[in-house]
C-alpha cells in the first residue's frame, strides 16, 4: 500500500476510534500498531490528531478520572493505577489526581462505599 494511502487509512481509523470516547496518545499508538500501520504513518497520524486537538492527554486524564470517581467511586491509588495503564506520563497523573481529589473528597467517597458494602452484609444476614 502506498505511504499516502496508508497514512490516510491510519488517520481515518484513529478518528473512528476516537468517536466513542476520548483516548490517550498511548491508546492511539497501541491501536494503530495493532492494525499494523507503519511507524511513520502512526507518527503522522498522531501529529495530525494533536495539532487539531483530537487528542490531549491532560483533557483525557481529567475526563477519565472524573468519570471513574463519579461512576465507580474509586480512590486515589486505584485511579492512579488506571491512568498509568492508559499510558499517561507520571506528571500528568499526579496533576490530575491532585486536581480531582481537591474537587471530590476522598473520605466521602470511601464512606459511601463502606455504607453500601455494609448494607449488603446487613441484608444478607437478615435472610
Amino acid at each position: 500500500m502506498p505511504y499516502e494511502e496508508e497514512s490516510k487509512n491510519a488517520r481515518r481509523r484513529a478518528i473512528r476510534y476516537l468517536v466513542y470516547r476520548d483516548r490517550s496518545r498511548n491508546e492511539i499508538i497501541r491501536y494503530l500498531n495493532g492494525k499494523k500501520f507503519s511507524a511513520d504513518a502512526v507518527d503522522e497520524t498522531l501529529t495530525f490528531l494533536e495539532s487539531n486537538d483530537y487528542i490531549n492527554d491532560d483533557r483525557f486524564a481529567m475526563q477519565f478520572g472524573r468519570s471513574r470517581i463519579v461512576n465507580k467511586k474509586i480512590g486515589r491509588l486505584r485511579l492512579g493505577l488506571e491512568l498509568g495503564n492508559k499510558g499517561l506520563e507520571r506528571k500528568i497523573i499526579e496533576e490530575t489526581l491532585n486536581s480531582l481529589y481537591e474537587e471530590y473528597d476522598e473520605k466521602k467517597i470511601a464512606m459511601s462505599c463502606a455504607k453500601k458494602k455494609l448494607a449488603t452484609y446487613s441484608s444478607s444476614n437478615s435472610e
